[in-house]
């Protein structure tokens, strides 16, 4: 029987950490009028994968704000130039395909 501490998935996302950079991180959206959002979702994704366990290792995240904002730019450029049909097709999932892609052992 495996020790509760080798796997924190549900539990990355819990404790006062978490509600302080949760609360950063939507706050900085709100008063920037998301301007800040792939500097603060850079920023957020880390610290929760930095918390993550998976089977006693520990994960990493790789990617940077400047590649969040690059494919933010590109999904919603083209989302204008297809009357959102881009954003309905796969545009919507691209933030969350863009974190997973870089997320390692560490």
């Amino acid at each position: 029987m495996s020790n509760d501490t080798e796997w924190r998935i549900r539990t990355a996302n819990r404790g006062f950490d978490v509600c302080y950079q949760t609360l950063i991180f939507r706050l900085g959206c709100l008063f920037t009028g998301f301007i800040a959002y792939p500097w603060l979702a850079n920023w957020y994704f880390g610290k929760w994968a930095g918390r993550l366990v998976l089977g006693g290792r520990t994960v990493r995240y790789t990617g940077s704000a400047g590649g969040i904002l690059a494919m933010w730019l590109k999904v919603w450029l083209l989302s204008v130039l297809t009357l959102t049909i881009y954003w309905w097709i796969s545009g919507r999932k691209a933030v969350d395909q863009y974190m997973d892609s870089h997320v390692e052992w560490a």
